[in-house]
């Protein structure tokens, strides 16, 4: 490494390190202003908010026909990304049984003693 390779070098270091100062002189500034943003919460709660009343067997069927419409749609969307996947492995299927097929009927064929067909 030559002497202006390694001056390049330092210089590039210089810079990066005082690109990391101000970079921690930002953050510490914004951890400041964080630390003193007064916060506060109050929960109240809403009279005009209905309070639902008791849980009815018809509250369980809608419960439940909703669990079953989504199962129906996550089922639904992967069959739909696994046929894809499932035709290929049929149509690989197929093909590897037409070839075991021949090698099967060509080992026959030049088999010693048997007869031409």
């Amino acid at each position: 490494m030559t002497l202006t390779e390694q001056q390049s070098i330092r210089a590039r270091l210089r810079i990066v390190q005082a690109q990391l100062a101000s970079a921690h002189d930002d953050l510490a500034r914004a951890q400041q202003r964080v630390q003193l943003v007064p916060v506060s919460v109050t929960i109240t709660a809403d009279s005009k908010a209905d309070s639902g009343g008791a849980w009815t067997i018809g509250d369980a069927f809608h419960d439940a026909g909703r669990v079953l419409t989504v199962t129906a749609g996550v089922a639904l969307v992967g069959g739909a990304a696994l046929l894809p996947f499932a035709l290929l492995a049929a149509l690989g299927a197929a093909g590897r049984r037409q070839w075991v097929r021949r090698q099967r009927n060509r080992a026959l064929d030049a088999a010693p003693g048997s007869s031409p067909s």
